[in-house]
């Protein structure tokens, strides 16, 4: 395992729980086993099975890319309880969707409205194409960083 994932994996287990304490009942129903169990079991797989053999994308200097794999390997620890448990993957897909939902509440169409305006905004294009620059570096520094790509918006 990586320096950088192990000296963060204490915050990882917490992210799988606040994860799960908005899907408690869901996950006893479904496990048929008490939800701090099935926690556990998530956290364990997550951290001896897929953090071991993560690619270090960065850490804190790349923290968008690492968050986003991090993330990724949360939910598929999800996956592998569900399979040992015979929870078919698109209950275990419904119950990531559900928790992510309910933890990440929907934007108001008040700040929906605002955020487009600002997308008219040429400041924004101008951060956006710095962002793919970040992630151009990135990518060439460490082999699995993800590369965005900008195209100038259209009339549509």
């Amino acid at each position: 395992m990586h320096p950088y994932y192990n000296s963060h994996n204490k915050q990882y287990r917490k992210e799988i729980s606040g994860l799960c304490s908005v899907i408690r009942s869901e996950l006893e129903e479904l496990f048929s086993l008490d939800s701090d169990s099935v926690v556990r079991e998530i956290q364990d797989v997550f951290e001896t099975k897929l953090l071991l053999d993560m690619p270090y994308v960065g850490g804190k200097k790349n923290s968008n890319d690492t968050s986003n794999l991090i993330s990724c390997c949360e939910f598929a620890a999800f996956f592998v309880v569900g399979k040992r448990y015979g929870i078919a993957e698109n209950e275990i897909g419904r119950l990531i969707h559900t928790a992510w939902q309910r933890k990440h509440k929907k934007v108001s169409s008040g700040i929906s409205r605002l955020l487009n305006r600002l997308l008219e905004k040429k400041f924004i294009h101008r951060f956006l194409k710095s962002f793919v620059a970040k992630s151009e570096r990135y990518s060439k520094e460490y082999d699995y960083a993800w590369k965005f790509e900008y195209a100038e918006p259209n009339e549509e």
